[in-house]
């Protein structure tokens, strides 16, 4: 809901204002276009496409949380990932490698299901009662499930999930490695409308 709020603030913006800004501003303005005319079925095509190439600019901004490179740990390019599965939004992951210790990072904002998820893990309260491992990083409390390779480190940052998931060769403290060297700042000024 929060979504189409925000689709159809910003087609009355971009139908207010003719200058040419970028392609999702075109975009908008076709959709608005085909509104008016009563084109449902073309508008409704017009903001899946809107909604594609948002989320595919908000993938590359998260994307550059997740470098090639941590530290020791050498990765690849960042890859977005599907989310209809958990309600849509923006997941992107790389997988990173330090000898013969693999870990893969994933980052999710924009989903309703991991909204959920990422306020579960802010509230100490319940962190404390869940018999969970906690680690701080960067100020905020991680929390870790299972052990060594099968092992997940789960963080949130502003709303932002922040999952580090165990491969071959790994351990616990690979993965709280890895959580560490995450610019987390940039995270949270991704949050920041």
């Amino acid at each position: 809901m929060k979504t189409l709020a925000l689709i159809l603030t910003v087609l009355a913006a971009a139908a207010a204002n003719p200058t040419r800004a970028d392609e999702v501003t075109d975009a908008l303005r076709e959709a608005y276009k085909l509104y008016e005319n009563k084109d449902l079925s073309g508008a409704t095509e017009k903001v899946r496409e809107v909604l594609e190439k948002l989320e595919a600019k908000s993938a590359k901004l998260v994307g550059e949380v997740l470098p090639p490179k941590l530290g020791d740990w050498q990765g690849a390019n960042a890859s977005k990932e599907n989310t209809a599965f958990i309600g849509g939004g923006v997941s992107v992951a790389n997988t990173y490698r330090k000898g013969n210790a693999e870990v893969t990072v994933k980052i999710i904002r924009d989903s309703p299901l991991m909204d959920g998820i990422a306020k579960l893990l802010s509230n100490k309260d319940v962190l404390k009662f869940s018999g969970l491992k906690t680690e701080s990083i960067g100020g905020e409390t991680a929390v870790i499930q299972g052990e060594g390779a099968d092992a997940t480190l789960r963080l949130a940052v502003e709303g932002i999930l922040v999952e580090v998931k165990g491969g071959r060769g790994a351990d616990d403290s690979d993965l709280v490695a890895v959580a560490r060297k995450l610019d987390l700042n940039l995270l949270k000024k991704l949050a920041k409308p």
